[in-house]
């Protein structure tokens, strides 16, 4: 019997005798239950304290308990909205919502007392015979709104202990509560500044967009004015909704970027449909980061080693200065929407959990997110914008590139020792890790070391550095033209590559198997070569169709359709967790699943991602864009000497100066 079912049946135990204590009828007619639990009475411990608050809710669970003896409709519409014995138990539903509307609509008079309903949520955890429980129990009450969390998990502390009597002495632990707010609370200043400055920046570009259209359409023609103009919505628009790329460029990439955001987007609308209010097992692909990971190194030294072959200088103050400048203003816009707004603008029975919880986090941890260094800072967990971690890993690989491309252009021996050496340190690394650690290398939400395995392995660069340097050398090969020697290359090539796929696809369902061990051999070959396997079929894809031998698969993955879609994948990226947590966080009830429902759900996250991404780069991405071109331009000369920083971003697009053409 796997673990999953045992937890399942052990919380049945718990959420029985839990029900139990509070279904005592009024009139006595459950004569067993009133022989080992009293009636619903306030234990002595929660005796009103000197704390006038702490008093007051005191007396207003007194006066519900009375109340709900007496059978009065709105304490029974209180008792009705808290947890009992859910449904579909042995089908993993262990996250009760109760009804969180129901709760916030009462609203009583008693004597000189109004009591209104206040939804919290409380997690339980339990020791079976000296063994923590692989899962958490998540419930709902509805109490006074003049109670605080604190007093909530004391409450609900009482009641396991009262339970426990029926477990033979095993435990049950309130790890934590939260209750949601029962008024609209007033706008902070950080809101009010967040919204200002949101405010002007679109005012500011409506005021460019008159400007183009004035010079467009009359006689007016100042420098000003043109200056103002190519911060219009309608040129940015244009831009990005192109289909033209432009000529010499990997065209396959744009179709590789957007199926590995859609992937990403797809993973994670499986897990956050995992960790609501629906409990089951997934089995999602892990390698789409991968993609861009490997995307990412190709271009790195691809147009690096272009720009270097034209005489360019290397000046490394504007090649990081240029990197942070393109990834932070979305990045920092989106946290100020998490920080001071969202929380504002919903709520359900996980909000207080999640999007306050999270904006809290943002509140006081954000410098290392700002400095790309979170993965690792954070080893206690990452509640601020978790998906965030990318970038971390994505910046960290940047600053060390040079270490690598510049010796493959200076002395191109010496660089492919680097590179190769570095490439044999990313397949040792994560082994050794993994074996060390005892990581099982696949996300799985059965396991209870997941959580471990994700902050000490999954996230880490180290671990995740072996797509990225085969994307470098990939990106060498073709920028110096050079040709893999191997007869019959083309065929074994493809081969090669299907196998790589299909390792990684199946090799996955492995995991998934209820009587799966963890094996030293498996888990340190697995983590060692994964990622590199299946780096390796996207390298191969592009390598072929940047020769002209990629056929189909080239020209599907070349379509114009996909350069719209590729500028705006950072934004998607940034944008479709928070848009799905969201989703989660304002829940009522808990949801049903079945694939058909979830592809239902992901179409509509893409649909939202694509328009809101579009959005998102055009107010917040497009303008740093036009203006560091702008400063470029008139700063540094345009001949080939000039030291220009020329590298890729999440878009895989470079700054050139205002005469030249921009390669996406």
């Amino acid at each position: 019997m796997s673990v999953g079912v045992v937890a399942i049946k052990q919380s049945l135990l718990i959420l029985v005798c839990i029900s139990v204590s509070f279904a005592d009828s009024p009139g006595g007619t459950n004569k067993t239950v009133k022989t080992y639990l009293p009636s619903l009475r306030i234990p002595e411990i929660y005796a009103p304290k000197n704390n006038s608050l702490e008093a007051k809710c005191e007396h207003q669970v007194k006066i519900f308990e009375d109340s709900l003896q007496k059978f009065e409709l709105w304490a029974l519409e209180m008792f009705d909205a808290s947890t009992k014995i859910p449904s579909g138990i042995f089908q993993g539903n262990i996250k009760d919502l109760g009804m969180y509307d129901q709760c916030l609509k009462v609203n009583a008079t008693v004597g000189n007392e109004i009591i209104r309903g206040k939804h919290c949520m409380y997690t339980l955890e339990g020791n079976f015979n000296a063994t923590k429980l692989p899962v958490d129990l998540a419930m709902s009450v509805c109490l006074p709104a003049t109670c605080s969390p604190k007093q909530v998990k004391e409450k609900m502390q009482k009641l396991m202990n009262m339970a426990e009597q029926f477990l033979s002495g095993n435990k049950i632990r309130v790890k934590n509560a939260t209750c949601s707010e029962v008024d609209d609370q007033p706008w902070e200043l950080g809101a009010k500044v967040t919204l200002g400055f949101f405010g002007g920046l679109v005012t500011f570009l409506l005021i460019c967009t008159f400007c183009e259209l004035l010079s467009k359409f009359t006689s007016i023609n100042s420098g000003l004015i043109n200056t103002l103009g190519k911060f219009s919505f309608i040129v940015n628009g244009r831009n990005i909704l192109s289909t033209n790329a432009p000529e010499k460029n990997l065209t396959i990439i744009a179709g590789l970027k957007v199926y590995g955001i859609a992937l990403i987007v797809l993973g994670h609308r499986y897990f956050t449909t995992f960790t609501g209010s629906v409990v089951n097992l997934a089995d999602t692909e892990p390698y789409s980061v991968d993609t861009f990971l490997t995307i990412t190194g190709v271009l790195t030294s691809y147009l690096f080693l272009k720009e270097m072959a034209r005489g360019r200088k290397f000046n490394i103050f504007f090649y990081y200065f240029h990197r942070y400048l393109r990834l932070t203003p979305l990045f920092m816009a989106l946290m100020l929407i998490t920080t001071f707004l969202l929380p504002k603008l919903g709520s359900g029975a996980l909000w207080q959990t999640i999007m306050t919880t999270e904006s809290d986090f943002c509140r006081r941890e954000w410098w290392p997110m700002l400095l790309y260094v979170h993965n690792f800072i954070y080893t206690d967990g990452m509640s601020c914008l978790l998906h965030t971690w990318y970038l971390a890993l994505d910046m960290q690989l940047f600053w060390v590139s040079p270490l690598i491309i510049y010796p493959l252009h200076k002395k191109p021996k010496l660089g492919l020792i680097i590179l190769l050496a570095a490439i044999v340190a990313s397949v040792i690394t994560p082994a050794a890790v993994a074996a060390v650690n005892k990581f099982s290398t696949a996300l799985q939400p059965k396991d209870s070391g997941d959580r471990l395995m994700l902050l000490n392995f999954y996230i880490l660069t180290y671990n995740r550095a072996g797509p990225w340097l085969l994307g470098v050398l990939l990106g060498y090969l073709l920028a110096t033209g050079k040709r893999l020697p191997i007869p019959g290359g083309k065929k074994l090539g493809w081969i090669l590559a299907i196998l790589a796929f299909a390792y990684s696809f199946f090799t996955y369902r492995i995991y998934q198997q209820e009587d799966y061990k963890w094996t030293i051999y498996w888990e340190s070959f697995h983590s060692g070569f994964a990622r590199h396997f299946w780096a390796f079929g996207i390298c191969w894809i592009i390598y072929v169709s940047a020769l002209g031998h990629g056929g189909f698969v080239s020209k599907f993955l070349s379509l114009g359709i996909y350069m719209p879609l590729s500028r705006i994948s950072y934004s998607i990226y940034l944008l479709h967790y928070t848009f799905q947590t969201t989703k989660m966080a304002s829940s009522r009830v808990p949801s049903y699943f079945n694939n058909f429902e979830l592809l239902q759900v992901y179409l509509s996250d893409m649909s939202v991602c694509i328009i809101g991404g579009f959005l998102f780069t055009l107010i917040f991405e497009s303008p740093v864009v036009v203006l560091e071109k702008l400063i470029f331009s008139r700063t540094k000369p345009t001949n080939k000497s000039s030291d220009l920083p020329k590298e890729t971003t999440f878009n895989n697009e470079i700054i050139i100066p205002a005469n030249e053409k921009q390669l996406d």
